[in-house]
Parts: structure tokens; C-alpha cells; sequence
């Protein structure tokens, strides 16, 4: 049976509610008003709200108890009443109400739920509220090792009442703004899933607010030290949870996904946009601080990934002769951490912030003579990048060099995420990007003319590609090449676009080592050529020349490998029917 009521916690919100309560009685649902020692004009107006309307009931606390011990008592009282479930809605219409039928709809399919808003905000919230709604987001996904809490702040929600109370007569959640928080996280620990609504909140004018930045923030913050310390207490409880797939977000590497391509990138653009508020805010040393917490995250969660690195790290011991010790979890961790450092120099790379004294250029002569000498009336050239560190770093050297243009190619499908965060921190007039997947003999052509412009195009020769509806066996876009002692498969594509561009090639690698990035060009070929005839036999010979290059910088710079999958993975034999 679902027999579900609303609930109002009312803290002198008399006047406010008075317009707003016709909205909530069109629904014909109970509205149970918990008036929580408000003033006398308060008091009036709801016993005056009980009278007029029979599905309006109130009940009076002696005193102000703040919003969770409201809501508390609310939820009891329901239950006590016969209702199965309680929608929450705040009493000054900051809540859309328009959604009412949409949330108990859920809450009466997932009975079992907690149904919650996820807030749409207009330019009306606070930027102290919203930047504050952030810092809540990055300690409630460490606390549950998750991102399937959307928003835990918003306090519109539906309420299962028997899983729900039996967590309050057992736990302290709070008796202020802490409780929202505090609730949904213990109901995720026991197992409870969370299905968010999109639901736009506004802040208006006349709006009264009872939230106190100064008592409430410090409430927030003890409660999350509380939360974490319990978290690590039941970690493996917290992680059986996360295994069992109860998240939204899976584990970034997706252990039932075949392909890098379809496996996702490790973070997301709530993490990420997390990470660039607060490095605006607060520059890098308080992103440096925070990232612990974040890579740890990861790490834990992301097992398929952990141990991708654990591999990766023993292949490249091997090959260097077991120099040193034998890479173990904590070696993993700082392979982790690398990526994590990784992603704030983006932003500081994409935000103008890089230094020339953060970046050490090698090959200085080159440089100059590549980059410096591109003009309408040179050919420009090709170079080979990949994902052993941040080649994003080329962006901090561009603006010395104001006739460069550069275009580069990439596969975007499983990193939208963090590339559309990384795009709303800055553009570059200098540098253009184009979708890999999207190239087409039109995009060629195009690139060929920019090439003969004096421009430069940058393509990554590492990783496969995913075959689109090709069958399994076709892997003629494959060369298999010894990489680290072992036979690994490197996509053909690069070479041959080279090769059809008709230009010189280099390789191109910026790798951060002791705190400062170092830039590096080596010469690949004068000109790749493959005539058609040749090319089987050829195309090995170059590839090979590449894997060597990058195994070099491999063993050089192990931390700085960011392919967390399984780079070795076994290809079926090529169909040469």
C-alpha cells in the first residue's frame, strides 16, 4: 500500500506559507505542518490553515528544535498517522511544486527509495550557498565512495517511513541544516538507493532563510568529519555497497568493457567543475590539499584501474633490469596521484596560469626551428603525442610563438566529461581540436591544406581504435609491436595520416618530473611514405620505431603513464580472407 502525506517544517514562515499552501492542496495529499516554535503570527496563521482545510493538520513543538529535529518529529508523526511515505517540502515556496506528481509517482514505483531533488538554480542562489553546495558534494562522494549522490543538500524529497525512522530512533542526524545531509548518507550505507529529480529552487526576494553561514557551516563541517571517521570505521561495508553496483557512477574502469573507448575516464564533470571552482577560488595549494582525498577515492574504487597500474608498473621493472623495488600498492597510488597532479596543470595550463619557469624546453634549437619558423610560406608538420603525460602543457608555450597554429586531433567519446569541464576554463585561438571519430576524407583534405599553410597538426599513436560496427576480427587498423617486452596493438591511423600529408614528423612529449614540466621533440622522419604495395611491410617498422620511443620515456617516467586499461590486451588473428 502507498498512503503518502506531505511534510512542512514552519519556522515563521506564516505569511509565506499562506500563498503558497493552495499550490500544495491541489494535489489532494495530507499536509501535515510541524510548526517548530514559531512566533505567534505564525501560530495563528497555521491553526487557521488546520481549520479551513481537512487535509491540513498541525502540530505544535514547544520550542525551536532547527530543521532536522523538525523534520524528525514530522516523520514519526506521519508514520504514527498510517502514511507509508512523507514528501519533505520546504514552507517558503522555494520548492517547485509542479513536480509534486512526478516525485510521489517514483516513490510509488521504487518504494523502497529515497526520492530526492536535484536542484536547478537560476542567478538568484547565494554564490556563498552555491560554492558551499560544492564542498558538501566532494565530502559526501568520499563518505559513500560514490557518485550517486547528486545533491544531498536539497530538501525536497520523498521518505520510505519505516526504513527511514527506524535510522532516526537508532543515530543523532542533527537537528539543524546538517540532518538532510547526514540522513541520506546513513540511509546509503544501509543499503537504501537514491533516485534524484531535476527541480528548479529559486531564492526570491522576499524569501526568509534561517540558514546561519557561521553556526550551520560549522555544523556541516563536524558533521562530515563524523561521517568520514565512520565511513573508514565500516569501509568494508561501504565497499561491498560500491561493488554491488548500488552507484550510478560504476567503476571508471568498466571491467565488462572490452575497449579503452568505451571504458570512462577516470572523473567526471561534477568532480572536475568541483576541482576548477576551487582552484579559482582558492588557487592551487587548497586543490593540492583537496586531491588526496580525491585520488583516494579512485583508488579505492577503481579496481579495474588499480590494477592496470599494478601491471603496468611491474612490466616496466622488468624491462628496466627489477631496478629498485618491486612496484607494490603504494608505487600504484603514486601512479594515481600523478594523473590526479595531471589534471590541475591542465588547469592551470588552460586557465594562462602556466610559467616559463615551470617548463623546461629541450631541444631548444628545434623548437625554435619547427615552431618558431611556421609561417604561410613553410610546410608545417605532424606530431606524434600520446598519453604518457600532459602534451595539454604545448598550450603554455604557444603564446611565445604567435604564428603557430595548431591542430589537434583526438578521441573524445570516453573523456566528454573532462573536456567539457576543461572548456569552460578558457579558450585558445592558437590551438583547435577535432573529434577523431568524426574524420572523414573531407577532414583530411582539410588538414592537408592546413598543412601546406605552415600549420601543425598533433594526433595521439597510442591507442587503438574501436572497431564501429566492424565484426571482432577485423583488426586491419592494428600493427602489433614489442612494447615493455611484450606485443602490444598500436593503431595504424597516425602513420598513415602522415604519411598523407606529406610532411615531417616528430614526436612530441611534456612529462612533469620534480615539479616542473620538460618538453621534449625528437625527429620521427623526415617523411613517412607508404606506398600502398609496401605498406604491410613497412607499416611494422614504423610503428615499432614509435613503441620504442615511447617505451624509453616509459621506463624514464613510469608515473606519467595515464592508459589505466590494459594496453596489452590480446587481439583475434587478422582475417586475410
Amino acid at each position: 500500500m502507498f498512503n503518502p502525506c506531505i511534510l512542512i517544517p514552519v519556522y515563521n514562515h506564516g505569511p509565506q506559507l499562506r500563498h503558497y499552501l493552495p499550490q500544495l492542496l491541489a494535489y489532494s495529499v495530507p499536509i501535515i505542518l510541524i510548526n517548530d516554535g514559531s512566533n505567534a503570527e505564525t501560530t495563528d496563521i497555521l491553526d487557521q490553515m488546520s481549520a479551513e482545510h481537512d487535509l491540513v493538520t498541525v502540530e505544535h513543538l514547544a520550542s525551536n528544535l532547527g530543521k532536522g529535529g523538525a523534520v524528525s518529529k514530522g516523520l514519526l508523526l506521519s508514520q504514527m498517522k498510517g502514511f507509508t511515505h512523507a514528501l519533505q517540502i520546504d514552507a517558503d515556496g522555494q520548492h517547485n511544486s509542479d513536480d509534486i506528481p512526478q516525485f510521489l509517482a517514483l516513490a510509488q514505483s521504487h518504494p523502497d527509495r529515497l526520492i530526492s531533488g536535484k536542484p536547478v538554480y537560476d542567478d538568484s542562489i547565494p554564490k556563498r550557498r552555491l560554492y558551499g553546495r560544492y564542498l558538501t558534494h566532494f565530502w559526501i562522494w568520499v563518505e559513500t565512495l560514490s557518485f550517486s549522490i547528486k545533491d544531498s543538500m536539497c530538501g525536497y524529497r520523498v521518505y520510505p517511513l519505516d526504513a527511514t525512522n527506524e535510522l532516526i530512533k537508532k543515530d543523532v542526524l542533527g537537528d539543524r541544516m546538517d540532518f538532510d545531509p547526514a540522513i541520506m548518507v546513513r540511509l546509503y550505507w544501509q543499503g537504501m538507493q537514491v533516485q534524484f529529480v531535476e527541480t528548479k529552487v529559486l531564492y526570491p526576494d522576499d524569501g526568509l532563510s534561517h540558514f546561519d553561514v557561521l553556526q550551520d557551516n560549522i555544523l556541516i563541517t563536524l558533521m562530515h568529519i563524523h561521517l568520514v571517521i565512520l565511513m573508514l570505521l565500516q569501509l568494508p561495508k561501504v565497499l561491498k555497497n560500491f561493488s554491488m553496483g548500488r552507484r550510478a557512477f560504476a567503476d571508471p574502469q568498466d571491467p565488462n568493457a572490452k575497449h579503452w573507448a568505451q571504458r570512462k575516464e577516470l572523473g567526471s564533470q561534477g568532480g572536475m567543475q568541483l576541482m576548477i571552482r576551487l582552484y579559482k577560488l582558492f588557487g592551487r595549494r587548497v586543490a593540492d590539499l583537496i586531491l588526496h582525498p580525491v585520488i583516494l577515492f579512485f583508488f579505492l574504487s577503481g579496481g579495474s584501474a588499480r590494477k592496470e597500474s599494478q601491471r603496468f608498473l611491474h612490466r616496466v621493472w622488468q624491462a628496466k633490469g627489477q631496478q629498485g623495488p618491486e612496484p607494490s600498492l603504494k608505487h600504484s597510488y603514486q601512479h594515481f596521484f600523478a594523473f590526479g597532479a595531471a589534471v590541475l596543470d591542465r588547469l592551470g595550463v588552460w586557465s594562462g596560469e602556466m610559467t616559463r619557469e615551470e617548463l623546461v624546453v629541450h631541444e631548444r634549437g628545434l623548437v625554435e626551428q619547427i615552431l618558431g619558423g611556421q609561417d604561410s610560406q613553410s610546410q608545417g608538420t605532424v606530431f606524434l603525442t600520446s598519453h604518457l603525460g600532459t602534451p595539454d602543457v604545448v598550450r603554455g608555450i604557444l603564446h611565445k610563438y604567435p604564428r603557430l597554429k595548431l591542430t589537434v586531433l583526438m578521441f573524445t567519446d570516453n573523456a566528454k566529461e573532462i573536456n567539457a569541464a576543461m572548456a569552460t576554463v578558457s579558450e585558445h585561438s592558437a590551438l583547435r581540436m577535432i573529434p577523431v571519430e568524426k574524420i572523414t576524407p573531407a577532414t583530411a583534405m582539410m588538414l592537408n591544406e592546413r598543412v601546406q599553410q605552415g600549420e601543425c597538426v598533433a594526433i595521439a599513436a597510442d591507442r587503438t581504435p574501436i572497431a564501429m560496427g566492424a565484426a571482432a576480427s577485423d583488426n586491419d587498423n592494428i600493427v602489433m609491436a614489442n612494447f615493455l617486452g611484450e606485443q602490444a596493438g598500436f593503431p595504424i591511423g597516425p602513420f598513415v595520416l602522415a604519411s598523407l600529408l606529406a610532411c615531417p614528423v616528430y614526436t612530441l612529449f611534456c612529462v612533469s618530473d620534480k615539479g616542473r614540466y620538460h618538453f621534449h621533440l625528437g625527429e620521427f622522419s623526415e617523411r613517412i611514405k607508404l606506398p600502398r604495395r609496401k605498406r604491410e611491410t613497412l607499416l611494422p617498422i614504423i610503428v615499432q620505431q614509435y613503441a620504442d620511443e615511447l617505451a624509453e620515456y616509459a621506463k624514464k617516467y613510469p608515473y606519467q603513464w595515464f592508459n589505466f586499461y590494459d594496453f596489452w590486451q590480446s587481439y583475434p588473428p587478422k582475417d586475410k580472407h
